[in-house]
């Protein structure tokens, strides 16, 4: 029932496609040589490095070291940098038990992104492994104290209370690990997360802590009957049925803040219903208030039902919990209360403070805001920064289609179509992708540009994906009829170039 990072599936065997063919282990090992040169000689992109990350899985699962150092060494060559890359690389020499490497390989990462949380769970498990324990709690400590609370970093934070808690359910320290373990009840009900809390209060002898934990377990198995047949329903867009079994879970067990988010989800669905929907959300922040995109859904429900000034409030709560986080609402309704100039202040201060960069949609915003309020000629400077950092970002996580789409859209406000249209294409070809957000902005390049025919066809594709937003094909008529003018306007452009100059002149004569 819970997200989880996007990857290889733990239950399936990995496998390498090259050519169309795909490859086994035994067989990875077997053209190990022939395998490894098509694989560099493929183009550059995510589908190459997913090659590149497979194999070096297998062959590291293998235990085929040598060969799996030659692969990593072609796709860093390639990738430089790549933290996906690096963090197989730190495997690689935590299996042979060269620590010290490993952990400066680690050390040198942190010195250049600073804020990639996920390479200190790296730090923590290289002192895991080297038997310093009161390293790797002194590190996870640090991470679970870092002020992150994207969905990202909450999910890297959940593995770091995780080991935190066993740590010192080993080392008898109860107390540190029911707090642990009761954070992490806010957001993961898993059986094993349970099973350490009960653990622990049996160890402290808590009885009846221990017992109404065992009866709201219970309750919690119970419920998620209902919770996985309403996911069910919902991923096959039956959702009165999604709703009702989601609803009849939370009669159980009202405290599951993913299921709360779901119901206001479809709730969100029926503009009658949208007041109900903002009381599911605001459940869910009650239970676990550290999720951004919990915060994100209330800011548009508030939003959606006129409540312009509480949404308003809402967001920038968010944006002082997490810096970039949902500052496009924010502006949208700072235009709405015509406050942009407060948000200005409050949006370049937090950009100033962001050091390394970590978060563009920031510039991107004050940009925006900048060129509404005073003129392009001081957002420029913002859209300059944020391209810069838009960039770094894309270099450090090339499988985000997103990022590509955020470069396409800083090159369209600087008026350079056709770069931007070189990163939509980009993104067009992501797995993943939002395809009905990315063909809007192509569309307005390629309409500002003055290429109809491009702005046509992906007016279409519009249509395609979602058959029911008018506004597409008042979009498609008007771009018909402009080009249908400017033909025309060019055929009598022609056709007076091409008429003798003394008949010009008579109708010139004509009309005076």
């Amino acid at each position: 029932m819970k997200t989880q990072f996007s990857g290889p599936d733990p239950g399936k065997p990995i496998r390498v496609q090259v050519d169309g063919i795909i490859y086994s282990g035994d067989e990875i090992i077997a053209f190990f040589d022939d395998i490894l040169k098509t694989i560099t000689e493929q183009p550059r992109g995510l589908k190459n490095k997913s090659q590149f990350l497979n194999m070096i899985r297998i062959l590291l699962g293998k235990k085929e070291y040598r060969k799996a150092s030659v692969v990593i060494y072609r796709a860093l060559s390639r990738y430089r940098g790549d933290p996906a890359i690096i963090k197989l690389q730190v495997e690689e020499y935590l299996a042979l038990k060269e620590n010290d490497t490993a952990r400066k390989i680690v050390d040198q990462y942190l010195d250049e992104n600073p804020a990639d949380i996920s390479f200190y769970l790296q730090k923590a498990k290289i002192e895991r492994k080297a038997g310093d324990f009161r390293e790797e709690e002194r590190i996870l400590l640090k991470l679970v104290g870092t002020s992150r609370y994207d969905f990202k970093s909450n999910r890297i934070k959940q593995m770091a209370y995780h080991r935190l808690a066993e740590i010192y359910l080993k080392t008898d320290r109860f107390e540190q690990a029911e707090a642990m373990l009761e954070y992490l009840l806010r957001s993961d009900n898993e059986q094993d997360v349970w099973s350490m809390y009960f653990a622990t209060l049996h160890k402290t002898g808590k009885r009846e802590s221990l017992q109404k934990a065992k009866d709201d377990f219970a309750r919690y198995m119970r419920a998620k009957v209902y919770f996985n047949k309403g996911f069910d329903y919902e991923k096959d867009y039956k959702y009165s049925l999604a709703l009702k079994h989601y609803r009849e879970g939370l009669e159980i067990f009202p405290d599951d803040a993913l299921i709360n988010v779901q119901v206001g989800n479809i709730l969100m669905k029926h503009k009658k219903w949208y007041s109900k929907a903002e009381l599911y959300f605001k459940k869910a922040i009650e239970i676990d208030p550290d999720q951004e995109i919990y915060v994100s859904k209330l800011i548009l429900c508030l939003k959606r039902q006129g409540k312009y000034k509480e949404a308003y409030e809402t967001a920038i709560k968010a944006t002082n919990m997490e810096p970039g986080s949902n500052i496009y609402l924010l502006r949208s309704l700072a235009s709405k209360l015509d406050r942009e100039e407060e948000v200005i202040g409050i949006l370049t201060s937090a950009a100033e403070n962001d050091i390394h960069g970590e978060h563009p949609h920031l510039r991107y915003v004050l940009g925006m805001l900048h060129e509404a309020v005073n003129g392009f000629e001081e957002a420029e400077e913002w859209y300059q920064k944020a391209l810069i950092s838009y960039i770094k970002k894309a270099k450090n996580f090339p499988e985000d289609w997103g990022l590509y789409i955020d470069l396409g859209n800083c090159y369209s406000k600087l008026k350079n179509y056709r770069e931007a249209e070189k990163f939509y294409k980009i993104a067009e070809k992501m797995k993943g992708c939002d395809l009905e957000e990315l063909y809007d902005h192509m569309v307005d390049i390629y309409q500002k540009s003055n290429r109809r025919n491009k702005a046509q066809a992906y007016l279409k594709k519009l249509i395609g994906l979602n058959p029911a937003k008018l506004i597409n094909y008042i979009d498609l008529g008007i771009n018909y009829v402009s080009g249908m003018t400017s033909r025309a306007r060019r055929k009598q452009d022609i056709k007076k170039r091409e008429e003798p100059k003394f008949l010009n002149r008579k109708n010139e004569g004509l009309r005076e």
